[in-house]
């Protein structure tokens, strides 16, 4: 996609598009029942249950029968729109959100000089707020499904970051939904403590029953990653007693394989694979594997040791290769979706009439499937990956050549 970045954060993890369930008086539906009433007025249902389909008979409605529930389907959404201060970019957004199943679509760097309330002609309610006033940078908004318009209670922008929005779930329950817009990692010390207080103190402030918070890092993977850095070391420490007393190499390394290579690399489908950030991630895993075979760094060093050899002590899989793997078939899965969900549109889709900002672009989550899987002729590109990926056989067959 040329022009927008999708944010990785979002309701689920790992997609863009997600779902909140609420329901009235448990978490979730009864178990589906067949009743049948009898002469003397009992009712007989068969409930199903782990071990098969038994029959509860009661004699009436008593304090231990389960009431009824109601479930009630949210989808929330979130986008990187890189920039809607213009009408004509807004009306092309809107254009687009006709496409997928939504409530709520949460919009982040919207770059408007002020802050907008308006009605599209379908119905759909738009509300934005303004820039940084010290850039053009900044800005978070709200685009609201004319189904759940009448249910909306307040919309407040705290600031160019920071917004929510509070709409009715029934007559006594509401849910409120934060829009944030992160600043970097490296960013100024003061500017990210304002941010993290501001947004806790509107978290606090809050009454509603339900709380959502959609965070956009501006494709920053480094609070990510030390998630998964810190989740991984604890998965090996809790087996770090049994690989010490194994004696076979391949069921130690099967061991470390099944239980501390997917913490390290969960969710990794998503990220934007950098050159630096493959190489944290080889870091860390190196570190694992020293600390599985016993051998220090300072000793790897005094043995003049390359970490091939250490791989051929541990027998353990190489880390970038299951991320590769994982990448390439998340991506297949992805353009083979015929259901309209943003994970498919936002890769085939191309803003018109927009001008790159100066400057050389971020690197996005397809640009290394476009360099290394696209077929070139010349300069020419021939093929893309995105069309390759939807007949699934080819794209096993890419998978096995690049995971050799």
């Amino acid at each position: 996609m040329t022009g927008c970045r999708l944010a990785n954060e979002s309701i689920e993890g790992k997609r863009i598009e997600g779902m909140i369930r609420f329901t009235n008086n448990c978490l979730s539906p009864p178990h589906p029942a067949s009743t049948l009433v009898t002469a003397d007025s009992r009712v007989c249902r068969k409930r199903r249950s782990n071990h098969g389909v038994s029959n509860v008979c009661h004699t009436g409605r008593n304090k231990n029968t389960r009431p009824k529930t109601r479930r009630i389907d949210y989808r929330v959404c979130t986008f990187n729109c890189r920039s809607v201060a213009t009408d004509d970019r807004l009306a092309e957004l809107l254009e687009e959100t006709k496409t997928i199943k939504y409530d709520i679509i949460g919009l982040s760097e919207t770059k408007r000089a002020a802050e907008t309330h308006m009605m599209h002609r379908d119905g759909t309610g738009v509300f934005l707020g303004k820039r940084n006033t010290t850039s053009v940078s900044g800005g978070v908004g709200f685009i609201v499904n004319s189904t759940l318009l009448p249910k909306i209670q307040e919309i407040k922008f705290l600031n160019h970051r920071i917004a929510y929005l509070t709409f009715q779930v029934d007559r006594r329950l509401s849910c409120t939904v934060f829009q944030v817009y992160a600043p970097v990692a490296d960013s100024d010390p003061e500017e990210l403590a304002d941010f993290y207080e501001s947004l806790e103190e509107a978290y606090t402030a809050c009454r509603s029953r339900y709380k959502l918070v959609i965070l956009n890092h501006y494709n920053d993977l480094e609070p990510e990653l030390h998630r998964r850095r810190r989740a991984a070391w604890a998965a090996f420490n809790n087996i770090k007693n049994t690989t010490d007393a194994l004696s076979c190499p391949r069921i130690r390394a099967q061991l470390f394989d099944s239980i501390v290579l997917p913490a390290l690399t969960y969710g990794s489908e998503v990220w934007t694979f950098t050159q630096a950030l493959s190489e944290r991630v080889r870091v860390t895993h190196a570190a694992l594997e020293r600390r599985l075979v016993g051998i220090s760094l300072s000793e790897q060093r005094q043995r003049n040791l390359h970490r091939e050899d250490i791989r051929a002590q541990s027998e353990v899989r190489d880390p970038l290769l299951v991320i590769k793997k994982k990448k390439l078939g998340w991506a297949g899965h992805i353009m083979r979706r015929n259901d309209g969900r943003w994970t498919r549109l936002v890769q085939e889709w191309y803003p018109i009439g927009e001008k790159r900002p100066v400057g050389r672009p971020r690197m996005r989550w397809s640009d290394s499937l476009k360099e290394q899987i696209s077929l070139f002729d010349g300069n020419h590109l021939k093929t893309h990956w995105s069309t390759i990926a939807k007949d699934r056989m080819a794209w096993k067959a890419v998978i096995r050549d690049h995971i050799r």
